[in-house]
């Protein structure tokens, strides 16, 4: 089987050793490989229609070290995508649910996330309170993707085209869901 497209999915860039982290010099020597192999890099919402192999770039849930990777990502000239929860934005990743070992650390504040944007890199949706959408009504489900969507919308005045399910999960009543309002989600 030949591989088509990848996904590399980062959360956060820390020195923390949790199982969300990666350290900043190991992500950049991580770039460097794929720029010094001759990866493509594409954006996620191109991936699918990229000829031949190719690999897009993702940061779950929004944190501020992100910002770390913005002069990595343009020295190598990658587009990346990073999935926020809007109703966090500013705050930390203590949402309910949380598992009790991540780290509890800073999310992207909106001012952030503009100077980002203006960069060049995409911003996704990943839900207003990062519930599992497994476990909501097609209603709540909705607005929470929605609610996210229309927040960084109208925060970075540029469209969201993808959708990042929190935990992973996701019915076929979540993907119909994203298929309605999404070009790309990811699990």
């Amino acid at each position: 089987m030949d591989l088509l497209g990848a996904i590399l999915t980062y959360h956060s860039l820390d020195e923390s050793g949790s199982v969300i982290s990666v350290r900043p010099e190991v992500f950049a020597r991580q770039l460097a490989a794929l720029a010094g192999a001759g990866v493509k890099v594409v954006p996620l919402t191109e991936l699918r229609a990229a000829p031949g192999p190719a690999v897009a770039l993702t940061f779950d849930d929004g944190f501020e070290n992100i910002a770390r990777a913005a002069p990595v990502l343009a020295r190598h000239r990658f587009p990346a995508t990073v999935f926020l929860v809007t109703d966090y934005c500013g705050k930390q990743n203590d949402w309910p649910g949380q598992w009790a070992g991540a780290p509890r650390l800073p999310l992207m504040a909106w001012s952030r996330i503009r100077e980002l944007s203006a960069a060049g890199i995409e911003f996704g949706a990943h839900t207003a309170t990062h519930p599992d959408l497994t476990r909501l009504d097609v209603s709540p489900a909705r607005e929470e993707m929605l609610s996210s969507k229309r927040c960084i919308e109208d925060a970075t005045g540029r469209p969201v085209r993808s959708f990042a399910y929190p935990y992973g999960a996701m019915s076929a009543a979540t993907r119909a869901l994203v298929g309605e309002h999404f070009q790309a989600g990811c699990s």
